[in-house]
């Protein structure tokens, strides 16, 4: 029996109706305004203002509960940094509903769903960091980038200088005369001598 339940099911058992409100919600707090049908905006209605006066608390469990219900940290933390900062001191009416049109596919009558007041948005959601500690995040930044092209340029000249066969303890100096009688062993290296050892020239 359904005697007194006079909530609004929208046709969708607990579950889906729970994940249909949080993402209404949700698109309603980034975007300022939604356009959906009116009985889908009344029943967001009620859950936005319910998770407004939530978040005018400003605790760790107002956080936890806006978690819980919105299922997103994002949107939780937008709840708590940019709508109810917004809100003006009001008890109620944080939102309103303005009928729109009616659908064409179904002739479902539509409804908007926006803010009441105008919500002061932060700048790509990140909090104001201060000029001294940007400075000193830059600095290391530009270090590193001055100092690659010159580890790179004497890299590659170490490189082509010592032989593959040639340890680094007895790598050749820089000087061109020094470098020309130990290149020479590259042509028999380790083949001659084998075959030396074989024919028993030794």
């Amino acid at each position: 029996m359904r005697h007194q339940r006079l909530r609004q099911t929208l046709g969708l058992r607990t579950e889906e109706r729970k994940a249909l409100l949080a993402s209404l919600v949700s698109a309603l707090a980034r975007k300022g305004r939604i356009q959906t049908t009116v009985a889908k905006a009344k029943a967001a209605q009620r859950f936005v203002e319910h998770l407004i006066t939530i978040s005018k608390r400003n605790t760790l469990h107002a956080r936890r509960s806006l978690i819980a219900k919105l299922r997103s940290n994002e949107i939780a933390s937008i709840f708590l940094d940019e709508i109810a900062p917004s809100v003006n001191g009001r008890k109620s009416g944080y939102t309103r509903i303005i009928r729109y049109k009616y659908r064409i596919g179904d002739g479902a009558e539509t409804a908007l769903l926006e803010f009441t007041d105008p919500i002061e948005r932060r700048e790509a959601g990140k909090p104001k960091k201060d000029k001294k500690k940007k400075a000193k995040s830059e600095m290391p930044v530009e270090a590193e980038e001055v100092k690659k092209p010159k580890k790179v340029v004497p890299g590659k000249k170490e490189k082509e200088a010592p032989a593959p066969h040639v340890q680094e303890s007895e790598a050749p100096p820089t000087k061109g005369a020094e470098e020309q009688p130990k290149e020479k062993p590259k042509k028999g290296g380790f083949l001659s001598g084998l075959r030396k050892f074989l024919k028993g020239e030794d």
